[in-house]
């Protein structure tokens, strides 16, 4: 009987191959002039490899390599994923109008310090907190109390890019909106505050004033 003898399929690979850890480091990279280097030390972060066995490599070989990551320079479409699950545990998205005031001040923090990427794995650990109760026929959920979590920041920087990349395009614009329109809110409603501590500080005064005149009044000044 005649044995067929199956081709070995060119591997293929996406952003589920890519941690963001990963896009991270690579993100962190300086500009070089020889677009050899730059290959290199890609490769030794994408393959978690030392430059020096990429560099001992053959040329064709790194091309070779190389060309197989080329979807990096194709961003993935946005998409808001609603439940992210990781080690069998479920991860629910908050939402963005009952965000606390830690919350908002923590992911204002985040975006502030240098770059936003460099701290996503921050920000995407303030949106998605653990679910505590999970409605399997229509979706729902409800949330663990927000608190910090160094764990959970760990967590996302290990997720790979397939289910992060479409939920950091999606928010990008949609936080930065959100965060512009509750600072002003925030700043109307110290305004109105200060604006009513002004006003019951004027009828105070005037209040103190008219008692002053009707004492004088009496006192027949």
């Amino acid at each position: 009987m005649m044995r067929l003898l199956k081709k070995n399929k060119e591997e293929v690979l996406s952003w589920k191959d890519i941690k963001l850890s990963q896009l991270q480091e690579i993100h962190t990279l300086p500009e070089y002039e020889d677009k050899i280097d730059l290959m290199v030390n890609v490769l030794s972060i994408l393959l978690d490899k030392d430059p020096y066995d990429i560099e001992n490599m053959l040329v064709t070989d790194i091309f070779k390599e190389y060309d197989k990551w080329t979807f990096l320079q194709e961003p993935p479409k946005e998409e808001l994923i609603p439940i992210i699950k990781h080690n069998g545990k479920r991860y629910g998205i908050i939402e963005l109008d009952k965000m606390s005031l830690g919350q908002y001040g923590d992911v204002e923090e985040y975006l502030s310090e240098g770059n936003i990427f460099d701290n996503i794995h921050r920000v995407l650990s303030v949106l998605y907190l653990p679910v505590k109760k999970y409605n399997p026929f229509n979706g729902k959920y409800e949330l663990e109390d927000y608190t910090p979590s160094i764990e959970r920041e760990e967590m996302f920087k290990e997720m790979t890019m397939d289910v992060i990349y479409p939920t950091i395009l999606f928010f990008y614009h949609i936080v930065n909106n959100f965060l512009t329109d509750f600072q002003h809110s925030l700043i109307e409603k110290k305004e109105k505050e200060l604006k009513k501590m002004i006003s019951l500080e004027e009828e105070q005064l005037e209040k103190l004033k008219k008692d002053n005149e009707k004492k004088l009044e009496e006192n027949g000044i």
